[in-house]
């Protein structure tokens, strides 16, 4: 039992970094493919990365007005980030990611300073008991 558990092992481990490397893979291709890209006026979808030590998936934007300033994301944050969740949550294009529990990251820089503006995270968490309480009051 114990040396049928072992050669088990190799191949569960294989599929899990093979799954990783994809992910990593197409992140770099939807970069080099799709951006820079413009999402809206003041929006602009600059890269995606995927970290396979960290499980994360990573998307950075650039803002500039009317969004690339402090006031407007400060009393927009909490509207925007529900939003950001009803995304990831509904979204058939990241079931996969999902499935593996992936951390997604938004990232968004201030078109004149380069500084953080805003980040918003969401773990295996907010999406997965997030939608379960959205099921639950239907």
């Amino acid at each position: 039992i114990f040396a049928a558990a072992l050669l088990l092992l190799p191949g569960g481990c294989k599929k899990q970094r093979s799954t990783k490397e994809a992910f990593k893979m197409e992140a770099e291709m939807i970069t080099e493919k799709y951006c820079p890209r413009q999402i809206e006026e003041g929006i602009m979808f600059d890269s995606t990365t995927y970290s396979i030590e960290e499980n994360a998936l990573r998307y950075y934007y650039t803002m500039s007005a009317p969004y690339n300033n402090e006031e407007v994301i400060k009393s927009g944050r909490p509207k925007f980030r529900e939003g950001l969740k009803a995304q990831i949550m509904s979204s058939i294009d990241l079931k996969k990611y999902k499935d593996e529990g992936v951390t997604f990251h938004y990232i968004y820089f201030s078109a004149d300073t380069n500084k953080v503006l805003l980040e918003e995270v969401f773990t295996e968490n907010d999406y997965v008991i997030g939608k379960m309480l959205e099921q639950s009051k239907q």
